[in-house]
């Protein structure tokens, strides 16, 4: 057999997979429904093919795209690929009751002697995410209190902040991880582009 009609035997068999849920009888079917015999529809399909062939060979692949093309097209893009600041933040929060002030210096203490500070929030945090050990996750330095920003600003990945009162509760916050703005590189979206 050709090359062709592989091509097209294979194409039935694409047809009947898809379409016709692997069932010879529902295309056949099919067929009859439609007045085609199995050679009819073979030879639509033939051309349909030869079409698809013919317009791939005069224009996709006269299509060239240069790497400086790619290059140029990310460069007038570039706020497309743009990654914002980020911080990932642990927390214990404190309510602000008799002792609360006390209680969160003396948990900082701990900490800063080597206590786990999932551990502590998971026990004392009075905050929505103490069961997650006191876990904010990643947020954008804008999506947290100015308070709380300035509580950690100039921190480094592990270090905790001092304890902060914000609206009458008691913050202590670790910052677990911080990502830098940065633009994707070219090599990252390079097949996208």
């Amino acid at each position: 057999p050709t090359r062709r009609s592989s091509d097209l035997d294979g194409r039935v068999n694409e047809v009947i997979h898809d379409r016709f849920n692997n069932s010879r009888a529902a295309f056949f079917e099919a067929l009859t429904e439609e007045h085609l015999t199995l050679s009819d529809w073979r030879e639509e399909a033939k051309n349909h093919l030869i079409l698809s062939m013919l317009r791939r060979r005069e224009v996709m692949d006269k299509v060239v795209v240069t790497p400086g093309d790619v290059r140029a097209r990310y460069e007038a893009n570039l706020k497309k690929y743009q990654l914002p600041e980020k911080i990932h933040l642990r927390a214990i929060v404190l309510h602000q009751l008799g002792g609360a002030e006390q209680k969160a210096q003396e948990l900082r203490q701990r900490l800063t002697g080597g206590a786990s500070f999932e551990a502590l929030a998971r026990e004392f945090s009075q905050g929505s995410g103490a069961k997650e050990g006191g876990d904010w996750g990643w947020l954008q330095p804008h999506e947290i209190r100015k308070e709380l920003a300035a509580a950690i600003a100039g921190l480094q990945p592990g270090q905790l902040s001092p304890v902060a009162l914000v609206d009458g509760e008691y913050y202590l916050l670790k910052l677990e991880a911080h990502q830098v703005a940065q633009v994707k590189p070219l090599d990252a979206v390079y097949n996208e582009l």
